[in-house]
């Protein structure tokens, strides 16, 4: 069965919910990246199930990925990522320009 994954952007940060998350799910960030996993295994009588699904989207580089938080709430999964506040990436940025100059 397919899920149904939602990307809303707010004022302070992206949110990701999933409306049926599946047996076992994980969640990752890399490389400014959001890879969602799930795997749902079943034994039978007369057989053996297996539903997976695996979910990845780019995100913008205006994001905290230390800060990402994830939750399953009664089948559904929601992911919160926030956004770097403007100052921060200001400050990154000049940090990164200062060290190509070294």
């Amino acid at each position: 069965s397919s899920s149904l994954l939602q990307r809303n952007e707010e004022a302070d940060q992206y949110t990701f919910t999933l409306d049926k998350a599946i047996g076992d799910i994980k969640c990752s960030v890399r490389d400014n990246n959001l890879y969602i996993k799930g795997e749902k295994e079943e034994n039978y009588d007369n057989g053996y199930y297996k539903e997976s699904f695996t979910r990845s989207f780019s995100l913008p580089p205006n994001i905290e990925t230390d800060e990402a938080k994830a939750e399953l709430v009664d089948g559904k999964l929601s992911i919160n990522i926030p956004k770097s506040s403007p100052s921060k990436m200001e400050k990154e940025d000049t940090t990164s320009k200062q060290d190509a100059q070294n």
